[in-house]
């Protein structure tokens, strides 16, 4: 059975929520627990920029990305093997 319009953007959505909220959690972690990371990454950054906000703010716009790539993924697979199941 093939996804409709509505169930495929549902889906896109839902995923790109889902790696969003993995990915804030994970950046504001790294930002916490490992600021050394962060600063590494950015060199030029000072010492009091908060490492934290900017952990936060990568793993949002990575784990978004992420997310949409994964949902978008999942709506192909669909559309391809939804035809094939329906022979079977």
């Amino acid at each position: 059975m093939p996804l409709d319009i509505r169930q495929a953007v549902a889906t896109i959505f839902g995923c790109a929520a889902l790696g969003t909220s993995v990915g804030l959690v994970v950046g504001y972690s790294i930002g916490t627990y490992a600021p050394d990371f962060i600063r590494a990454l950015f060199p030029l950054a000072s010492h009091e920029s908060s490492t934290t906000q900017i952990g936060a703010g990568l793993g949002t716009v990575s784990g978004g990305f992420i997310g949409v790539g994964v949902g978008v993924f999942i709506v192909g697979l669909f559309a391809w093997l939804g035809p094939k199941a329906g022979r079977s």
